[in-house]
């Protein structure tokens, strides 16, 4: 044997005389301690082939109820670090950077899924923060709106070197409908590239009023009011014809332009 060592064929039992495992210890409370008098210490298990694990279970009265398992792959970027809880395989940490919280093969950074609805919560005790940090001007920071993997919509913030030429653009299906920039200006319906020189555009019509909507006829590029208008400088039309309407809702009402 090693000088101070001991070498054992067969099983070994600490606190019992029939071990079932190579090594077992029966103890009320057991604790095993493994201590470096200088330097660090360590506990490894080896496995002897790509297609094996490496694993630490956790048990109730000889019953498994979790674990902590190392799925060795011949790919090291293929392989996992699994904890199992409830006998459940939840956390993947693949080897590749990447964390999956009930999903094996996460298909980014961190992929949260679940077979019913899948949350995301945070709960602060004063604010509740996400933060998404794009690298430079010339990137964006994006939230996806997918459907079994494809993206139907997103919110995007484009970053620029000047602050009032940044935008927050929402697409919904593939389409641009709402831009703001940093120039406190607003335009629905144009393209995500679109200049605006107003604080308010519109690309199509626009109807106001709780009686009016959705159940008038809109106008084409027009503006179908159900209230009173008031504006110190009224432009109507462009090049073409261009019309003035004013209806009243009944018989016995009037309509009027002043001046």
């Amino acid at each position: 044997s090693p000088e101070n060592g001991l070498i054992v064929s067969g099983k070994v039992g600490i606190g019992t005389n029939s071990p079932s495992e190579a090594l077992e210890l029966v103890e009320t409370t057991p604790v095993l301690l493994v201590k470096g008098t200088a330097g660090s210490s360590s506990i490894d298990l080896d496995t002897n082939d790509d297609t094996n694990v490496s694993q630490i279970n956790f048990k109730l009265s000889g019953s498994q109820e979790g674990g902590v398992i190392y799925d060795h792959n011949a790919s090291p970027t293929d392989e996992r670090l699994k904890i199992n809880i409830g006998n459940s395989d939840l956390f993947y940490f693949k080897g590749d950077g990447r964390l999956g919280i009930g999903e094996m093969s996460p298909d980014a950074l961190l992929e949260i899924s679940d077979a019913a609805t899948a949350n995301l919560h945070l709960d602060g005790g004063t604010d509740a923060v996400i933060n998404i940090d794009a690298h430079a001007h010339t990137n964006f920071s994006d939230i996806d709106f997918s459907l079994n993997g494809n993206r139907e919509g997103y919110i995007r913030y484009d970053h620029d070197t000047t602050g009032t030429s940044e935008k927050m653009i929402v697409y919904v299906d593939a389409s641009s409908p709402l831009i703001t920039n940093g120039s406190n200006q607003v335009i629905i319906g144009g393209a995500f590239n679109h200049t605006a020189s107003a604080t308010l555009e519109v690309s199509g019509s626009v109807i106001i009023g709780s009686n009016f909507a959705g159940t008038q006829a809109p106008l084409a590029n027009g503006l179908l009011v159900e209230g009173e208008v008031k504006a110190q400088n009224i432009s109507i039309g462009n090049t073409g014809s261009a019309t003035l309407a004013i209806d009243a809702g009944a018989a016995n009402e009037k309509s009027d332009l002043d001046f």
